[in-house]
């Protein structure tokens, strides 16, 4: 994991774009996203997949992993890894991941309070 403890020196990972049934809607609510963090992070990543974000996360290669539109199977192993690398791992809320979450935060301990606010602003109402 990194220590960084400041969003202008963050590198942050982002879930891929949305398709199929509300695709534009769902896109829109990531681009505001986006839009946000990249006034405020040092980098904004897509890699593509939740699994390589949070891989990413644990080996201190990004500072923050944001997944929308979560899947079990594509968020379990990633979480687990990521927080026996001392990430914190929570929803949009704030509280504990589990399953049944929207979106995703996995962050460096230093910046969870930072970063939530920017999760905030979307709501927990990306569907999948």
């Amino acid at each position: 994991m990194s220590d960084t403890t400041s969003l202008s020196e963050a590198v942050v990972g982002i879930g891929d774009f949305a398709v199929g049934m509300d695709a534009a809607n769902k896109n829109r609510i990531r681009l505001a996203l986006m839009a946000r963090l990249a006034e405020t992070v040092q980098r904004v990543r897509m890699s593509g997949s939740a699994a390589v974000d949070l891989v990413w996360l644990a080996e201190g290669k990004i500072d923050a992993a944001i997944t929308l539109s979560n899947h079990t199977w594509d968020m379990t192993a990633g979480v687990a890894i990521a927080r026996e690398a001392g990430a914190v791992v929570v929803d949009s809320r704030g509280a504990e991941y589990s399953a049944e979450a929207t979106t995703t935060l996995a962050v460096t301990p230093g910046l969870v309070g930072q970063m939530l606010p920017h999760l905030r602003e979307n709501g927990d109402g990306v569907s999948r």
